[in-house]
C-alpha cells in the first residue's frame, strides 16, 4: 500500500477529529457527574456549550447549511446551556 493511498481525505480527518474532541468533551462532563458538585458539573457543561456554537460558527462561515448549523448546532448549545443552568441553581 502506497503513501497516497493511507492518506485520508480532508473531509474525513476533520471529523475523526472532531469526534475525538466531542468524546473528550463528554468525558470531562461525566468525571465531574461523578466525582464532583452539582454546581461544578453544570459549570463545566456550560464551558463545553461553546464546541457547538464554535461549530456552527465554522459552518456558517463555511457557507455551509444554515439549516443544519442552526438546527443541530444552536439547538444543542441552547439545550446545554439550559441544563447547566439548571445544574448551576440547583433547580430540579
Amino acid at each position: 500500500m502506497g503513501a497516497a493511498e493511507c492518506r485520508l481525505a480532508p473531509q474525513e480527518g476533520m471529523l475523526r477529529l472532531k469526534g475525538v474532541r466531542d468524546i473528550a468533551a463528554g468525558l470531562l462532563v461525566l468525571a465531574f457527574m461523578r466525582w464532583c458538585t452539582q454546581r461544578e458539573t453544570g459549570l463545566v457543561l456550560l464551558v463545553v456549550a461553546i464546541i457547538p456554537v464554535g461549530d456552527m460558527l465554522v459552518i456558517l462561515a463555511g457557507k455551509g447549511s444554515a439549516k443544519s448549523a442552526f438546527g443541530m448546532h444552536s439547538l444543542t448549545a441552547a439545550v446545554m446551556a439550559l441544563a447547566a443552568i439548571a445544574m448551576m441553581t440547583g433547580a430540579r
